[in-house]
């Protein structure tokens, strides 16, 4: 059967707080985790604000553990760095 042509979509908001380069952004808990550029951020997605910035990592890609939590990234440079992320802040495990 063809989709439901009715649907409709409506912008809830807008944010620069997060502007993709080339990667993926990871969606955890009513937040946006991911690169802005060099920095790894993150965004509430209730309103677009942005909860922090981290330090700069270098460009890179990141993978979700969702049952942790946890985000694996890797850099552009080739470090493979495990990550506590929370609203509050991202701390690196190792």
């Amino acid at each position: 059967s063809a989709p439901d042509a009715n649907w409709v979509v409506q912008e809830k908001w807008r944010t620069r707080s997060i502007k993709p380069w080339y990667n993926d952004y990871l969606y955890h808990d009513g937040h946006v985790y991911g690169f802005d550029k060099q920095f790894f951020v993150c965004v509430d997605t209730q309103d677009g604000s942005l909860k922090w910035k981290s330090r700069k990592f270098g460009f890179g890609q990141a993978i979700l553990v969702q049952s942790t939590g946890q985000v694996v990234m890797l850099s552009e440079d080739g470090e493979v760095r495990l990550i506590d992320v929370s609203p509050e802040e991202s701390k690196q495990l190792g």
